[in-house]
């Protein structure tokens, strides 16, 4: 019994220690934002504040979930860069497609970017595959726009002229009923998974 007794002040203080070490040992992750200045792509590192200038003539669109990748497109094209810009992951042209007018690049997951493009009213959308740098899926007579990814890249929603309708690349559709939006010139819209 008196042994027992004499462990627990050593117990205890293995228990804090062990706290005091897990909670020292954290490495504090950063963040970065991703913006254009004039006609420059630059990554603002957070909280340290550096800057780095990455691109000229492209606009920055997004990074991919896992902040490896970044998004750029310019007239037609896409870029995919690493965050540091020293390897170019990829360079696709949109000509060539039924349409070739980039109105839209949102990434599905790491290896996928869906694109929503345009010839006059006619709207596709096409799924590019960065591992294979190439178009894997394609819709013609597309009628979805702010697509809207889900966190796990499964599934994205998609407005339409006649609500809101939940896809997937294997060509399910779900209409949410709940949340019909009719499309208006200048309508604000927020949504959020």
């Amino acid at each position: 019994m008196k042994k027992s007794f004499l462990n627990i002040p050593f117990f205890i203080t293995l228990v804090f220690s062990c706290l005091i070490s897990c909670t020292s040992d954290q490495t504090q992750t950063t963040s970065a934002i991703l913006y254009l200045q004039n006609e420059d792509t630059y990554i603002l590192e957070l909280p340290a504040g550096e800057i780095q200038n990455i691109a000229s003539g492209v606009v920055p669109e997004s990074w991919s979930p896992s902040g490896l990748w970044i998004l750029l497109k310019s007239e037609g094209q896409i870029h995919i860069l690493n965050k540091d810009s020293s390897i170019m992951k990829s360079t696709f042209f949109m000509q060539g497609l039924a349409c070739p007018q980039l109105e839209e690049a949102v990434w599905l997951n790491d290896n996928i970017v869906l694109l929503r493009a345009s010839a006059g009213a006619e709207s596709c959308l096409y799924a590019y595959s960065v591992p294979e740098e190439q178009i894997f899926h394609e819709e013609e007579d597309f009628e979805g726009f702010d697509l809207l990814p889900s966190p796990d890249g499964r599934v994205w929603i998609q407005r339409t002229l006649n609500g809101l309708v939940l896809r997937n690349l294997e060509g399910d559709q779900t209409a949410l009923d709940g949340l019909q939006l009719s499309y208006l010139p200048g309508l604000s819209f927020d949504l959020a998974f």
